[in-house]
């Protein structure tokens, strides 16, 4: 029995570092994998698709929205998309990517 829980235990390390792959991960989600962004009043929107659009895109739109619109108090980016701890393959990549350094719009 003891050794069945150590198998075990080793074959869900290894199927999690495995599926953290980005070729893998790529596999099981998809080739364009799409995040939208907004302001809290929706005033500005952006959808980044993954593999193809980079986070200083994003901004550098961001902050010329801003200045172009400076009357507007939608001054906060947020993120509409949550973590789904059950999708264990992007684990690492919720806690390197710097597109879940925004809130969580509700």
């Amino acid at each position: 029995m003891n050794r069945r829980i150590k198998i075990g235990f080793i074959v869900l390390v290894v199927t999690v570092l495995l599926s953290n792959i980005l070729p893998v991960r790529l596999f099981i989600e998809g080739l364009f994998i799409r995040y939208h962004f907004e302001t809290k009043n929706s005033e500005f929107q952006y959808t980044l698709i993954a593999n193809k659009d980079k986070v200083e895109g994003m901004k550098n739109l961001f902050k010329e929205f801003l200045k172009n619109n400076p009357q507007t108090n939608d001054t906060v980016l947020y993120r509409t998309f949550k973590r789904n701890p059950l999708k264990f393959w992007n684990w690492r990549f919720y806690m390197t990517s710097d597109m879940y350094d925004y809130k969580l719009k509700n």
